[in-house]
């Protein structure tokens, strides 16, 4: 039996920290696997941290995003959400635009039809161009 020095989630037992920490581990291949000749990078592993989230990374000249699955450590249950986020910055300025494909669903939820979710998420992502995000997404303020 695992146990855990310390817990980060306190709506979760350790046995259900060890069973989500392996269902997002295969998660997290059958993702990899995916996105594999895609320009999408692992980002952020549960594998090597404590954190239940698996994050990959898109990184280009004009844009950067991200897309992925992080525990709602705040909600009652054992419950994700899976997301897509695309900016860019113009001076001081980051534009921003997230959508929320799912939340608070367990992973079976996702499990059950990961290659969908994902390249839904990538068309999403692919469609969102400059001027909607500027038009219908967030900015904020940089320090420069």
């Amino acid at each position: 039996m695992r146990k855990l020095l310390y817990s980060l989630y306190s709506n979760i037992t350790d046995d259900e920290y060890f069973e989500l920490k392996d269902k997002l581990d295969q998660i997290e291949n059958e993702v990899s696997n995916i996105l594999r000749d895609s320009n999408w990078y692992l980002n952020k592993s549960g594998k090597g941290s404590d954190y239940l989230v698996v994050d990959y990374l898109k990184d280009t000249i004009d844009f950067f995003g991200n897309l992925g699955l992080i525990f709602n450590g705040e909600t009652e249950g054992k419950l994700f959400s899976f997301y897509v986020t695309k900016t860019f910055d113009v001076e001081n300025i980051r534009y921003f635009m997230k959508e929320n494909l799912f939340e608070n669903k367990n992973l079976d939820f996702f499990s059950t039809d990961i290659d969908s979710y994902v390249k839904k998420a990538i068309i999403m992502y692919e469609g969102w161009t400059r001027e909607h995000i500027q038009e219908f997404g967030e900015k904020t303020y940089m320090r420069i």
